[in-house]
């Protein structure tokens, strides 16, 4: 299902001409809603600094590894996990402490919808800043992916560096006409990737 505030945010971005030309070109593509938390957070972790598809193998290895699950059992299983077991399916130190430190602030209920869900984005950006493995492009890819916060504007991420550069001629460029992208600079961040992709992007 498309995330509930998608047509206003178009109607905003559309306003700059460049992102106009990528929505004609996808127009009935969307930012979807996400149906698990955990999962969504998992699929941050696995993104860290790799290729989509690497990304996505890992992804489905964790999954596998713990059954399949989501929610609470996924969280619950990667908990309970032993770290050499989680490292052997390829993840680095990094992303193990990730994982379980996401997890185990899912199981405590700091970290499900409900409780973040009332945060403001600096407040969530901090809580999920603060974990171990978990930076600011983690928390920001949970922040669109997981809980489809409609304002969120990762200018340091890969992706929307290259499309910047390609759409506007510089990164600072685009940071400078993302203020009247406000408050929707999530839809104007999936139209960047969007714009370097045959496929939507959905972490």
């Amino acid at each position: 299902m498309i995330v509930a505030w998608w047509a206003d945010a178009l109607r905003v971005v559309a306003r700059d001409p460049v992102l106009q030309s990528v929505i004609e070109s996808c127009r009935e593509e969307a930012l979807q809603e996400t149906d698990d938390l955990m999962r969504s957070m998992v699929r941050a972790v696995c993104g860290q600094q790799v290729h989509n598809s690497a990304a996505k193998a890992a992804q489905s290895r964790v999954l596998a590894f713990a059954g399949n699950t989501a929610g609470a059992e996924l969280a619950r299983a990667l908990v309970a996990a032993d770290e050499t077991a989680l490292a052997a399916l390829g993840l680095t130190k990094t992303k193990v402490k990730a994982l379980r430190a996401l997890a185990g602030g899912f199981m405590t209920g700091q970290l499900t919808r409900e409780a973040l869900n009332p945060l403001t984005d600096a407040e969530i950006l901090a809580r999920l800043d603060d974990l171990p493995g978990v930076g600011p492009w983690t928390a920001h890819m949970v922040m669109i992916f997981g809980l489809n916060r409609p304002d969120v504007f990762p200018v340091d991420d890969f992706g929307v560096k290259k499309a910047a550069e390609a759409l506007y001629g510089s990164v600072e460029k685009a940071r400078e006409l993302s203020e009247a992208w406000k408050p929707y600079r999530t839809a104007a961040t999936w139209l960047l990737w969007r714009s370097r992709t045959q496929t939507p992007v959905q972490y």
